[in-house]
């Protein structure tokens, strides 16, 4: 089968794994930011750490942000993994944030810099 051709009802009934589907970019957006909030919230329910790996695309992070605001959310045992950061040519340093490429500077400017400081979060936990 071809991959691109499937339709919604194939793919919601073929689909071995929990998967929604949403309206547009805006909505993924939203539905992330509301399903990382829960795994926060839960986590530190039970005293757990929470741990995430963030691609750079396709999502956005101001919406995450806004709602970590919104609701007080404590991150102090949050730490981000990033998925794509890049190297430098010795193949262990990432590269520094004043490179264009750079996911570390990605995220201090869609996630971190709208970010309420009293939630705890800092750059160090950015991993």
């Amino acid at each position: 089968m071809d991959c691109y051709s499937i339709t919604r009802q194939e793919l919601e009934q073929r689909c071995p794994f929990p998967c929604v589907i949403v309206k547009d970019h805006a909505a993924l957006n939203q539905v992330a930011a509301q399903r990382i909030v829960e795994m926060i919230r839960r986590n530190n329910e039970s005293g757990k750490d929470s741990s995430l790996i963030l691609p750079v695309g396709p999502l956005l992070y101001e919406p995450l942000a806004a709602l970590c605001n919104a609701e007080k959310l404590d991150l102090s045992r949050l730490t981000i993994f990033m998925m794509d950061e890049y190297l430098e040519a010795d193949g262990k340093t990432p590269i520094p944030e004043s490179h264009p490429l750079s996911f570390k500077a990605f995220m201090r400017q869609s996630l971190i810099r709208h970010l309420d400081p009293s939630l705890g979060f800092s750059m160090e936990k950015v991993i």
